[in-house]
């Protein structure tokens, strides 16, 4: 699958501090990667590099396989950024503020209006689109939106968003994960979203980079994040010898030492529907494990000794 970014021995520093310290990274095309680490991990310097807020010290990354820097100044209208706060006209309406953000990227659809309406539609503003109202007033779960809205005038092919729930309650939260699920499974967009929490990040990763005092720790898909993590299924069902043996053929791995405890799975539906077409009968399941906080913590900490 084509990478949409490539960094390789990518280096940052301020005077004497190391912010970034030989990343090489791939980004695959139509992944949502999750860029976990603490504050000040260098989530955000990574960001700027690619974003070209700031420059490297050293090393050299690509976009959509494009590395010169003439080439690149073109690569990035393939890229659009929030971070930490959306860039917004704060005195504008929602309409204004898209309508600014075409002329400055260029963007001049046959029709606007329409091009503006069907942005905010698609970020669930719909009830702003004739309104007077200014950016000011919005509250913060709306003014995230109207930023992802701007960020998509263009049709971006790689979204990159840095903490892009901090400060929202859980309705606004669960808001933007919606939209930007959306963004990956109907319009094929990639996102490379950094956040410290890891929770939220689980509902939306398809891959995760854990980076920690500038240096990239480990790059994992999420299912087998799941399996490090040691998530698992805790199952009764009313033979489960039986029961064991059928995961085992499907590729389960199970453990049966006080109880029937499944790891390794990515769908509960397709493990419950192999059970129950052998005849099964589910008494009882559960999800346990999983706590992906911990195992970052265990996994800074072990690369530490």
């Amino acid at each position: 699958m084509e990478n949409v970014i490539e960094t390789h021995n990518l280096t940052k520093r301020y005077g004497t501090k190391l912010a970034l310290d030989d990343v090489s990274l791939n980004i695959r095309a139509g992944s949502i990667l999750g860029l976990v680490g603490k504050n000040g991990a260098g989530k955000t310097t990574l960001i700027r590099l690619l974003t070209d807020v700031a420059h490297p010290t050293s090393g050299s990354y690509s976009i959509l396989g494009i590395s010169d820097p003439i080439g690149l100044i073109k690569a990035r209208r393939n890229i659009a950024a929030m971070v930490e706060t959306p860039a917004l006209y704060l005195s504008m309406t929602a309409r204004d503020n898209l309508y600014s953000r075409c002329i400055l990227m260029d963007v001049v659809p046959e029709n606007l209006d329409q091009y503006i309406d069907d942005k905010l539609d698609f970020v669930g503003l719909a009830e702003v689109k004739h309104s007077k109202k200014k950016a000011k007033d919005f509250s913060l779960g709306m003014r995230q939106r109207l930023g992802i809205a701007m960020a998509l005038v263009g049709e971006p092919k790689l979204l990159i968003l840095d903490e892009p729930t901090n400060g929202l309650d859980p309705e606004g939260i669960k808001e933007v994960r919606e939209l930007l699920l959306g963004l990956n499974q109907k319009q094929g967009i990639t996102i490379l979203i950094s956040s410290h929490i890891l929770t939220e990040l689980s509902k939306l990763a398809t891959d995760y980079a854990f980076i920690d005092n500038g240096k990239l720790v480990q790059v994992i898909s999420a299912h087998d994040l799941e399996a490090a993590a040691k998530k698992r299924l805790e199952i009764t069902t009313s033979d489960d010898v039986k029961a064991a043996s059928i995961l085992k053929e499907k590729g389960f791995k199970v453990e049966t030492a006080g109880g029937l405890s499944v790891q390794g799975y990515s769908d509960n539906a397709a493990l419950i529907m192999g059970l129950t077409d052998a005849g099964l009968r589910l008494l009882s399941i559960r999800e346990s494990g999983g706590e992906l906080e911990d195992y970052f913590v265990s996994l800074i900490d072990g690369d530490k000794k």
